[in-house]
């Protein structure tokens, strides 16, 4: 049981705080990026639907 209770005595600076927060925003935009996908093709029938992926990603990654 200690040494279950060490692991979890983790010493976390600032930069490591950063580090995770941004890791949640991307995981967020991800699945936003996912949900948007799966909406497209539902509304599209799959019709232009790379060219739609590839702006929404583009757009998604440069903000």
């Amino acid at each position: 049981m200690k040494e279950n209770m060490g692991a979890l005595d983790l010493r976390l600076d600032n930069y490591d705080l950063l580090e995770i927060e941004k890791m949640e925003e991307r995981k967020i935009m991800r699945g936003e990026f996912l949900a948007l996908q799966n909406l497209i093709s539902k509304k599209l029938g799959g019709k232009t639907y790379a060219t739609i992926v590839r702006y929404t990603e583009t757009r998604a990654l440069s903000e």
